[in-house]
C-alpha cells in the first residue's frame, strides 16, 4: 500500500534539505522584554525612527530572547565533571548515550539542546553510535581513531548571539535531549548552550497531535494604528495563542483592549481582523518577520480611517475577515488561466515547483476542476486528512486556473500540509520530491473510494505464470487503494530475490507512484587544491587531483606530492574559511565531506628530524588537527566570529554557556618542529582578514626568530612603501633575505624601537579599551603579536620582544600553536591581499564534463540491474529459516498513463549531489525494452510535460519547474511568482530532477473531462488536422459551385 506519511508522537526532521539558502534577514526593530514561555527577555535600546539599536555583546540577546548573565561562580549540578575525570573509552561512551537514547521520549515543555551536526558525526565515528531509528541516511560518519574536539556550536549562532535562519537538522545541527546534553558535555567541555523547547502541535481529522522541538520562533513586528513607524520585535512561539499575543502588544503599547483590535498586517494593509483570542497563530498562518498591528480608537471613540497603500500587496476590501491580499490569496490580476505563479512564502520553492507540474497533468488538474473529486472524498478514511488537504489543493489550482490571479500564495495548502506532516513545518529547506510524494499520498487518501480496506496477504508466484500472480497482487491492492492517484500514476513492479544458499526464488509484484533511478556515481571525484610554498615569493599554485570518491586525505596528499614533488610528510592539508582554519586534516580523514567550494589550502611545512638514540617515539610528522574547534564544516555555514572575548574574558555567550574540558583531555604528543598557524586580525573593527599561514619553527623558538619567520612570510602581502613596513625589515631580515642593500646600522631611538610588534594588552571582558590599548590603536606600531585560540579571540599569552628564552615554551605541550597578529587601524592598509595564482598543468574548470554521455535510459538499465543485499538488508529465507544476503532484481511490469521518474541526484554515502548532465527525450521515451511484460495494451511510449529543477548543491539551492502549458502546447518556466515563456530545446540541463511523462495515446480523448473554459490543446495536432480537413471540404465545395456556375454560363 501507499505510504502514509501522517507522522507519529514523536517527530524530528530527518529531511534532505535542498530550498533556497537565503541570507539572514537582519532586524530592523526592537526588541521587548516580554516573550510568552521564556522566563527572562531584555529590550534593545530603540531609536527615535524605531529602529533597532546596536548592543553590546555581553547583552545580546539569543532567538528566544534569552540572554545569559555572566557570574563569577557558576551552579554546579550532579552532573558536573571532575577536571582530572579520565574520558571513558569510545564503547562506553556509545554504552551509556544508547541507554539515553533509549529512554528518551518529547515531552510537551522539555527542554533540547542543539549540537554542531560535524561535531556529531565526529563523536559518531569515534564512538560507533548509531541513532534510534537508524538507516542509511545516517550511514556517512567516518570511522575515527581519535575522539573529537571539544564541542563547538559557535557556527550555528550569528555574530550578535542569534541562532541563524539558515541552519536545518540533520545537516547543520542535531537535537538532543537535557541528559544526553550533559553527558556529551561532562565528557568533552565545549558549548555556548543552544537549548529549545518542545511544543505539541495540532494533529489531522483523526491522527494524533505531534511533538517537535521548535528551533526557530516566529519573529513578529509590533506596530500601532497612531505611529507604525516603531516596530517593537516579539519572538513567539508558533503555539502562542492570539491572546497572549494581544498581551503583549496591550502591554508593550499601554492599550486597552477594549479599545484595540488586532490585525495579521503586511504592505501597509489589515489583512486580518485577529478575533478569536483561544486559537494559536498556526491557525492563522501568521508567518516569521512579519508585522502586527495594534489598531487603537481616537478620543472620540472611533475606529481611524483606513490608509491609502500604495502597495500592491493592498487589498480592495479592509476590515472584513475574508480581506486577504495577494499575501494570502495572490495579486489578483487576469491572467492567462494556467499560467500563475506561486509566491514563495519562505524556502517554500521545494512545494510551488512540484505543485506546477502537478496543475499541468491534464487529467489530475480536470478531476479537481470538475469537481469530480467530491464524489470520491473519503472524510472518514483514518490515513487522510478527512478530506482538507483534497479541497485546499481544489481551491489553489482553482486560483491558478481561473484567469483572476496572477500570482497565487499557497498558504492554506502550506498549513494544511505541515499541520498533518510535522517534517514540512516551519520555512526550512526540504526536498521537493519528498513533498511531492507526500502530496500525492495525502490526496489519494482523501480520495480513496475504498471505505473499509481489507487485510490483503503478500503474495508471492510459488511457480504460477507472472501474469496470473500480477493480476492477482493488483487486485489484492485495488482492494485497499482505489483513487485518481492510482488511476493515473500507479505501475507495478516484479522483484525477485534469490537465495544464495538453497537457490530458493522469491517473485512478489508491488505498487509504485514514482520510479526512483540511480546515478552512476563515478568512482573517481576531482578536487581543486590551492598549494602554499614554503618560499613565500612564489605564488600559491592552483592544482585539480583526481582522487578516489570514498578516499582518505592521503590519497590526496600522495597524488599531490608526485605531482609537486615534495614527500608527503611536508604537506599539511587545510581548509580556510573567514580567515581562518576552518578544518585541519588528518590522513585518515574522508575526502567525501569535502564539497566542491571548499577552499583547501596545502601548506609545505618541514618535516621533523630523525629521531636521535634514547629518544620517545613521537606520534605523527606532520601537525596534528587543532584540538580546540570542531569546525570542519562547509563554507556555507558562515561562522560566528568571537566564542570567547581576544583577551581572555568569557565573552558575550557568558560563562554558563561554555563548559570546560577536562584537564587530561587528549592532544597529541608534539615534535622538535612546532607548525604555527598565523593568523591576521584587525585592531578595530575586531575582525580576521587576510589568508592565514603556516611557518615551521624550532620548539624552543625565540621571539626575534618567530618574528623573523612571520615577516618573510608575509613579506609579499607588506607595503614596502610604507615606513613601518621597511623599518621592520630592516630590523628583522638582512638584506639577502630582503632583496635589498643593508643599510648601515645606527643607534635605534626609543622612538624607533616603538616601530616593531607590541604584546597584546589585556583589557576586560567587555571590551572596553584602557588608555594603553586606544594609545596602540592609534599608534605607529605594524602589529603586535600573542598566542590565541584557533579563532584569534581568546587570548593565551602575549609575545614580547624583551622576553627571553623560548616564546612558546609554556605551550610545549600543546599539539598545535595560534599566532594572531593585531594590526591597528593605522597599520591595515600597510597588508595588502595577494590573488596571484600560479596554475599547475593539469588545472582545468570546474564543471568540465566527462566524454561519457549519460541518459534517463542508462538509469533505468542500472535500476532493473541485479544487486546483492547489504548484511542490514538481509532477507529472510523461509526455507533455510534465516537472514541471508540475497540476490535481488527489481523491474518494470506496467507502466501508468503518467509515470514519475525521480533521477536520485543526492548521493548519501558521499553527501554530495551528483550534477551531471543527464539525457532525456521530450518527445517519444519508449519503454518496451525495458518492460519484462510485453503482453501491454497501450503501446509504452511517453512525452515529457514537466520538470521540477534544483540548482545549487546538497547543503542548499534553489527549485523551478518547467511545465508544458495544456491549452496552448507551449513551455513555461515557473519560478515561483514568475512565469515565462521558454522554448523546449532549453529544458534539458544537469538540474533536472523530477521528470514527468504522459503516455502519447493518453494525450487524446480527455480534454472534455474538467473546467469547460479550460479546455487543453494536448491533442492540438489531430484537433487542427480536424479543422483544416473541414476548411478543405468547404474550398472543394466552394471551387465545385463555381464551376457549376460557370457551365450554367
Amino acid at each position: 500500500s501507499l505510504q502514509n506519511y501522517t507522522g507519529g508522537e514523536t517527530c524530528q526532521t530527518r529531511l534532505c534539505c535542498s530550498g533556497w539558502l537565503e541570507e539572514e534577514t537582519k532586524m530592523e526593530t526592537s526588541t521587548s522584554d516580554d516573550v510568552s514561555g521564556s522566563p527572562q527577555w531584555k529590550d534593545k535600546p530603540q531609536s527615535e525612527d524605531g529602529e533597532i539599536q546596536d548592543v553590546p555583546l555581553d547583552d545580546a540577546p539569543n532567538e528566544n530572547g534569552q540572554v545569559r548573565e555572566d557570574s563569577d561562580s557558576d551552579t554546579e549540578d550532579d552532573d558536573s565533571f571532575d577536571e582530572d575525570e579520565e574520558l571513558p573509552p569510545p564503547e562506553v561512551q556509545k554504552e551509556k548515550f544508547t541507554a539515553l537514547a533509549n529512554e528518551s521520549q518529547m515531552k510537551e515543555g522539555d527542554p533540547w539542546y542543539l549540537v554542531h551536526y560535524r561535531w556529531w558525526s565526529q563523536w559518531k565515528g569515534y564512538t560507533g553510535y548509531k541513532e534510534p531509528g537508524y538507516n542509511y541516511y545516517y550511514s556517512s560518519a567516518t570511522r575515527r581513531d581519535e575522539p573529537p574536539p571539544e564541542i563547538d556550536n559557535s557556527v550555528l549562532l550569528t555574530n550578535n548571539g542569534d541562532l541563524r535562519r539558515d541552519i536545518s537538522e540533520s545537516r547543520d545541527f542535531y537535537l538532543v535531549d537535557e541528559k544526553q546534553w550533559k553527558l556529551l558535555v561532562r565528557w568533552y567541555g565545549g558549548g555556548p548552550d543552544i537549548q529549545r523547547n518542545v511544543i505539541k502541535t495540532a494533529g489531522s481529522y483523526y491522527s494524533r497531535a505531534h511533538f517537535s522541538v521548535e528551533v526557530h520562533l516566529l519573529r513578529l513586528h509590533l506596530v500601532r494604528s497612531s505611529d507604525d513607524s516603531v516596530k517593537v520585535l516579539k519572538l513567539c512561539s508558533k503555539t502562542m495563542t492570539c491572546q497572549e499575543l494581544m498581551n503583549l502588544g496591550l502591554a508593550e503599547f499601554n492599550l486597552k483592549q477594549e479599545d484595540t483590535r488586532m490585525y495579521d498586517y503586511h504592505g501597509d494593509s489589515r489583512l486580518k481582523h485577529l478575533t478569536e483570542m483561544d486559537t494559536i497563530l498556526s491557525d492563522h498562518q501568521i508567518l516569521d518577520n512579519q508585522k502586527i498591528m495594534f489598531d487603537e480608537k481616537d478620543k472620540d471613540g472611533k475606529w481611524p480611517a483606513p490608509k491609502q497603500s500604495t502597495s500592491h500587496y493592498s487589498s480592495s476590501t479592509y476590515y472584513g475577515t475574508s480581506s486577504y491580499s495577494s499575501y494570502y490569496d495572490g495579486t489578483k490580476q487576469p491572467s492567462t488561466p494556467g499560467l500563475c505563479g506561486l509566491r514563495n512564502l519562505g524556502n517554500t520553492c521545494f512545494m510551488n515547483s512540484a505543485i506546477q507540474c502537478l496543475s499541468n497533468s491534464s487529467q489530475l488538474r480536470q478531476f479537481f476542476l470538475a469537481k469530480k473529486y467530491e464524489t470520491d472524498l473519503n472524510k472518514d478514511n483514518p490515513l487522510g486528512t478527512g478530506g482538507e488537504l483534497a479541497e485546499k489543493f481544489y481551491e489553489l489550482l482553482g486560483r491558478v486556473w481561473g484567469g483572476e490571479y496572477s500570482v497565487a500564495a499557497p498558504r492554506d495548502l502550506k498549513s494544511k500540509i505541515e499541520r498533518n506532516a510535522p517534517q514540512f513545518s516551519g520555512y526550512s529547506q526540504h526536498d521537493s520530491q519528498e513533498l511531492l510524494m507526500y502530496l500525492m499520498d495525502g490526496i489519494h487518501e482523501d480520495c480513496n473510494r475504498v471505505k473499509q480496506k481489507e487485510l490483503v496477504p503478500t503474495l508471492e508466484s510459488d511457480g504460477r505464470p507472472d501474469a496470473a500472480v500480477a493480476a492477482e497482487a493488483w487486485q489484492g491492492h485495488l482492494k485497499r487503494n482505489d483513487s485518481v492517484i492510482v488511476d493515473l500514476f500507479q505501475g507495478q513492479l516484479k522483484s525477485t530475490l534469490v537465495c544464495p544458499k538453497c537457490d530458493r526464488v522469491s517473485i512478489t509484484f508491488d505498487p509504485y507512484m514514482t520510479l526512483s533511478v540511480p546515478i552512476p556515481i563515478p568512482k573517481n571525484r576531482s578536487i581543486k587544491v590551492f598549494m602554499v610554498w614554503a618560499d613565500p615569493l612564489r605564488n600559491p599554485m592552483k592544482l585539480r587531483l583526481d582522487v578516489p570518491k570514498g578516499g582518505k586525505i592521503s590519497d590526496l596528499k600522495k597524488e599531490l606530492s608526485k605531482l609537486v614533488e615534495l614527500s608527503e610528510k611536508e604537506l599539511f592539508v587545510t581548509e580556510v574559511y573567514n580567515s581562518r582554519f576552518f578544518k585541519e586534516f588528518c590522513d585518515e580523514d574522508m575526502l567525501s565531506p569535502i564539497r566542491a567550494d571548499d577552499k583547501i589550502y596545502v601548506h609545505q611545512i618541514a618535516a621533523q628530524p630523525p629521531m636521535e638514540e634514547g629518544e620517545e617515539e613521537e606520534e605523527e610528522e606532520a601537525p596534528k588537527p587543532a584540538p580546540t574547534s570542531a569546525h570542519g564544516g562547509s563554507g556555507y555555514y558562515g561562522g560566528s566570529y568571537m566564542s570567547t572575548s581576544m583577551y581572555g574574558g568569557a565573552g558575550y555567550y557568558g560563562s554558563s554557556m561554555y563548559h570546560s574540558r577536562p584537564k587530561k583531555f587528549p592532544t597529541g604528543k608534539p615534535g622538535k618542529i612546532l607548525h604555527v598557524r598565523v593568523l591576521n586580525r584587525r585592531h578595530s573593527p575586531r575582525q580576521l582578514f587576510g589568508r592565514p599561514v603556516v611557518v615551521s619553527v624550532p620548539r624552543e623558538v625565540t621571539y626575534k626568530e618567530l618574528l623573523k619567520k612571520i615577516v618573510l612570510k608575509l613579506q609579499k602581502n607588506l607595503d614596502i612603501d610604507d615606513p613601518k613596513v621597511r623599518a621592520i625589515l630592516e630590523k628583522t631580515l638582512t638584506s639577502e633575505e630582503s632583496g635589498k642593500p643593508e643599510p648601515e646600522k645606527k643607534e635605534e631611538t626609543k622612538e624607533e624601537s616603538q616601530d616593531g610588534p607590541k604584546p597584546m594588552e589585556d583589557v576586560d571582558s567587555d571590551d572596553e579599551y584602557d588608555e594603553d590599548d586606544d594609545e596602540f590603536g592609534n599608534s605607529d606600531c605594524l602589529f603586535r603579536m600573542a598566542v590565541t585560540n584557533d579563532m584569534g579571540s581568546s587570548e593565551k599569552k602575549a609575545l614580547d620582544e624583551n622576553e627571553e628564552g623560548a616564546v612558546l615554551d609554556p605551550f610545549k605541550k600543546d599539539a598545535a600553536i595560534f599566532v594572531t597578529l593585531e594590526w591597528p587601524s593605522s597599520s591595515y592598509d600597510s597588508f595588502i591581499e595577494t590573488t596571484e595564482f600560479d596554475e599547475h598543468e593539469n588545472y582545468r574548470p570546474t564543471g568540465t564534463k566527462t566524454t561519457e554521455q549519460l541518459s534517463v535510459s542508462g538509469c533505468l538499465e542500472i535500476f532493473s540491474k541485479p544487486e546483492t543485499l547489504s548484511p542490514d538488508d538481509s532477507w529472510y529465507c523461509s526455507k533455510c529459516k534465516e537472514h541471508v544476503e540475497a540476490s535481488k532484481q527489481v523491474e518494470l511490469y506496467s507502466v501508468p498513463e503518467n509515470l514519475i521518474i525521480h533521477l536520485k541526484r543526492f548521493s548519501y554515502s558521499t553527501r554530495e549531489k551528483l550534477g551531471m548532465l543527464i539525457d532525456f527525450p521530450t518527445e517519444g521515451l519508449n519503454l518496451e525494452k525495458f518492460l519484462v511484460n510485453k503482453e501491454f495494451t497501450h503501446q509504452p511510449i511517453y512525452d515529457l510535460y514537466g520538470i521540477v529543477n534544483h540548482f545549487g548543491s546538497m547543503g542548499g539551492g534553489h527549485y523551478t519547474a518547467f511545465a508544458k502549458h495544456g491549452p496552448s502546447g507551449d513551455w513555461y518556466n515557473y519560478d515561483d511568482s514568475s512565469v515565462s515563456k521558454t522554448n523546449a530545446t532549453n529544458i534539458v540541463s544537469e538540474s533536472a530532477y523530477v521528470l514527468f511523462y504522459k503516455r502519447r495515446d493518453a494525450w487524446t480523448g480527455n480534454a472534455d473531462i474538467g473546467n469547460e473554459n479550460v479546455q487543453d490543446n494536448e491533442g492540438g495536432e489531430d484537433q487542427g488536422d480536424e479543422e483544416n480537413k473541414e476548411e478543405e471540404n468547404k474550398e472543394e465545395e466552394e471551387e465545385k459551385e463555381e464551376e457549376k456556375e460557370e457551365e450554367k454560363e
